[in-house]
């Protein structure tokens, strides 16, 4: 990757694949939801989540 020119256009917290559990695998038995739902409470954040066929438009 050479272009980071996108990067920094949303404060949003963007997790993407959302409805790829295949790709997120946990050895801990979690689904993807309950790791993202332990990350948004640690870290006092929200994070949107998009499926493969999402987007955000960003004006």
């Amino acid at each position: 990757m050479n272009d980071y020119e996108a990067l920094n256009k949303t404060d949003k917290l963007i997790f993407l694949h959302y409805d790829r559990e295949d790709v997120f695998l946990d050895n801990g038995g979690k689904t993807l939801e309950e790791r993202i739902r332990e990350f948004e409470i640690q870290e006092n954040c929200n994070v949107t989540r998009l499926k493969d066929d999402q987007v955000i438009v960003i004006e």
